[in-house]
């Protein structure tokens, strides 16, 4: 922590911009960055709010240093959140929306809350690169394992009907 208070130390000796640092003691711009993200901005968008605008690093900086703006950015991630729910929302009652961009953006804006689950019973196997065939198939539950034996009985079918490889990328 003593090397993140020195750099925003450092950051404002160099450039002077006291009057931004004051007004996070204020907590002005705790408020301003909750109802920034509650339009669904972004926390690192945020020095584009500030007068004057700072980069997205003096943004985290200040998370980093600073109590009172650390609780706003939390608060504010929950609206944004929230801003996207919304959307969700939306385009499920309306059809107005890209679903695509916006599952996209709550699996990668909040991947601990939207993410690929495996259905109830099944596990989830984390393949290592490192891991031979016969190890993957050991630690396979019998229900993926019968799964997986069907997909290549499929594959292998599919493979022998077809008479060369041009066969192969036509019918794909």
């Amino acid at each position: 922590l003593g090397g993140s208070i020195d750099s925003v130390a450092t950051q404002y000796i160099l450039t002077m911009d006291f009057p931004s640092l004051r007004k996070l003691q204020e907590k002005e711009y705790c408020e301003k960055l909750v109802e920034w993200m509650k339009k669904g901005n972004s926390f690192y968008t945020f020095g584009t709010q500030c007068d004057p605008p700072v980069c997205w690093d003096t943004v985290r900086e200040w998370a980093n240093t600073h109590p009172d703006f650390s609780v706003a950015k939390k608060i504010g991630r929950t609206y944004e959140m929230k801003w996207w729910d919304d959307c969700q929302r939306k385009l499920s009652a309306t059809g107005e929306g890209n679903a695509t961009a916006i599952i996209w953006a709550q699996k990668n804006k909040f991947p601990a809350h939207y993410k690929e689950r495996a259905p109830k019973g099944q596990q989830q196997i984390q393949l290592n690169a490192n891991m031979d065939v016969k190890q993957l198939i050991a630690t396979m539950p019998p229900e993926q394992l019968a799964a997986l034996v069907c997909a290549i009985e499929e594959k292998t079918k599919y493979l022998e009907g077809a008479s060369s490889a041009s066969d192969l990328s036509e019918t794909k």
